[in-house]
């Protein structure tokens, strides 16, 4: 839990890089403190490096949290280049029951702005359309489209 508050208020200082150290020093590296890197990473526009964390915590075999994936969502909005990683992102999610995108309107609209950023203009109405709950962020988020 230290150790989580550490990496915590690197990031929240923008010092991703001793933020990242910290982590690696970890004996033990939990969902929390990796998903507040991987935040840090994105609120910084170091979308790559999110991403790559993202990678990692999948090769330590720490699942992903909701939050996590929100991010990783974000991470693939924000370089605009819809590849394999955000497609094998939505596949995870889904296939990983972590929750039902249809019911979770935030995780559908990180997948519905990840789409649209990156061009693939039918995706985002396939997604709203599954979204249980809209709300005015889903439906501005389409809009935008």
């Amino acid at each position: 839990m230290l150790g989580n508050a550490l990496v915590d208020m690197y990031a929240r200082c923008v010092a991703l890089g001793k933020a990242h150290k910290a982590l690696n020093e970890f004996s033990v590296r939990d969902v929390a403190s990796w998903t507040v890197l991987i935040a840090g990473y994105v609120e910084e526009g170091s979308n790559h490096k999110a991403l790559n964390c993202f990678e990692r915590i999948q090769t330590e075999g720490i699942c992903p949290n909701v939050i996590t994936y929100g991010f990783a969502l974000k991470a693939c909005s924000n370089i605009g280049v819809l590849d394999d990683k955000g497609k094998q992102i939505h596949d995870d999610v889904v296939n990983n029951r972590l929750c039902e995108i249809k019911k979770d309107v935030v995780l559908g609209t990180a997948l519905l702005g990840m789409y649209a950023k990156c061009g693939m203009l039918a995706k985002p109405q396939e997604v709203h359309n599954g979204i249980l709950c809209r709300d005015v962020v889903s439906w501005s988020t389409l809009i935008s489209v």
